[in-house]
């Protein structure tokens, strides 16, 4: 069974369904992405977890995660092994004390939000991901003609130019919107922040 490991890219807001959001899973050595669709508080846990945000009180994923490390089992791994009528599968892998295996069923946005807080690879079988994941679009080479420089009013994508805005930012004025992009639910924005922190070596 080959396994391809993936790593989170971002947290999209979904254009077809209100109170969606799209986890989009990349392929860590790779141009490729798969995109999976969560809930409103899926995508809070998850934006928490990438930012390690700490919150006031434990979160379940939390509680896993003291659970397991009292316990003294370790998550090795989480992995992606099923795809069925839309909905992904997977499964912890865990290993006790005595060095004995075991796995437990999840759901695919629990599995990655406790991967992040443990920083364990993540995994998806490759027939899966073959079947399911498309190229990056920020990966695809860009044509330009004579004429597109013409129709075009802004020559800088609105993406781009939110990024040079937050790389812009001080350290302190990226934790404060931060904070405010968690409040207000704008989880794709938190995301990029998360981008740009990671850029800067701060985060996994």
């Amino acid at each position: 069974m080959a396994l391809i490991e993936l790593k989170v890219e971002n947290i999209k807001n979904s254009e077809n369904q209100s109170e969606a959001y799209g986890l989009i899973l990349a392929e860590r050595n790779g141009e490729r992405i798969m995109p999976i669709m969560i809930g409103w508080s899926e995508a809070r846990s998850l934006v928490l977890a990438m930012n390690r945000v700490t919150t006031r009180r434990p979160t379940p994923h939390d509680l896993f995660v003291q659970l397991s490390n009292t316990c003294g089992c370790d998550l090795l791994h989480v992995l992606i092994h099923k795809h069925e009528d839309g909905i992904f599968y997977s499964m912890l892998k865990m290993i006790t004390p005595e060095g004995n295996h075991f796995e437990i069923d999840s759901r695919t946005s629990d599995a990655v939000t406790i991967a992040l807080l443990n920083k364990v690879p993540i995994y998806v079988e490759s027939e899966i991901f073959d079947t399911i994941s498309y190229v990056n679009p920020k990966y695809e080479p860009e044509f330009d003609t004579p004429s597109s420089a013409l129709f075009e009013e802004n020559p800088v994508p609105n993406e781009d130019f939110v990024q040079q805005q937050l790389s812009e930012m001080t350290d302190l004025e990226l934790e404060s919107l931060l904070e405010g992009a968690i409040e207000s639910e704008d989880f794709e924005l938190a995301s990029k922040i998360h981008e740009e922190k990671g850029k800067r070596g701060g985060l996994f």
